[in-house]
């Protein structure tokens, strides 16, 4: 299935207040509680995250999950793992991993290499603005 990117302002260069960023629009369900939002693709990234604030929504109790250390660009911080169910709009795969919930600044949900890349062929295609995602059988 194919998605474009999109459009987002940024504050990084006046003379360029736009950029394009690799967004997909999804759900994160637990038991039976489901928030919509936008995800960044980040290849870079070994798991996905998700900010402590959709835990709050799902219902989860952030500190009964895995624990684990992590560290990025905004510094270090502790996520703990959690059991959901990641479904793309549009794609009809809903997908049960594991992925971490950790104090975010700026976005609030990367998508990773350990949890949704490995059951997705994902092609970026900048120039013309468009993502294409497959499932993959494993």
């Amino acid at each position: 299935m194919k998605f474009k990117y999109q459009k987002r302002t940024q504050s990084l260069n006046p003379a360029h207040p736009w950029t394009l960023k690799p967004l997909i629009e999804m759900t994160l369900s637990y038991q039976r509680r489901r928030v919509r939002l936008w995800a960044l693709l980040d290849s870079g990234a070994d798991v996905s995250i998700f900010d402590t604030s959709l835990a709050t929504l799902l219902g989860i109790e952030l500190e009964t999950g895995l624990p684990q250390q992590f560290a990025g660009i905004t510094g270090r911080t502790t996520g703990y793992f959690h059991h959901v169910t990641l479904d793309v709009i549009g794609m009809h795969h809903p997908l049960p991993v594991a992925v971490a919930f950790a104090e975010m600044q700026g976005i609030k949900a990367v998508l990773g290499q350990a949890d949704f890349f490995q059951h997705h062929t994902i092609t970026f295609a900048r120039a013309t603005e468009q993502i294409e995602i497959q499932p993959v059988k494993l």
